[in-house]
């Protein structure tokens, strides 16, 4: 019962849009890295202590530290009392 994310973007790029801007949950956010389709994040932190039941940022299932996922920063700036801060994935600038 769910969209294959692969066959969604080769459909989207066949009609010309080569930019997809997806605001996520976690589970979909997740999918979107772990198919590859992901080369930006703009992740918006609020100044603000969710606590230990607050739903992640991605599904990324990762049982050590060895399997986390680097970001290079690109860009921080203040939006109003939230920070916006830019990333790429450095495996696709060719430094992993």
């Amino acid at each position: 019962g769910r969209v294959s994310l692969s066959a969604l973007m080769r459909y989207l790029a066949d009609r010309g849009c080569n930019d997809v801007l997806v605001e996520a949950g976690a589970t979909l956010a997740g999918s979107a890295l772990r198919s590859g389709l992901v080369d930006e994040w703009f992740i918006y932190m609020a100044p603000s202590l969710m606590g230990s039941s607050a739903r992640p940022l991605v599904d990324w299932p990762m049982s050590k530290m060895a399997g986390q996922q680097a970001l290079e920063i690109v860009d921080i700036r203040a939006v109003g009392k939230d920070w916006r801060i830019h990333c790429r994935l450095p495996a696709l600038l060719g430094e992993a």
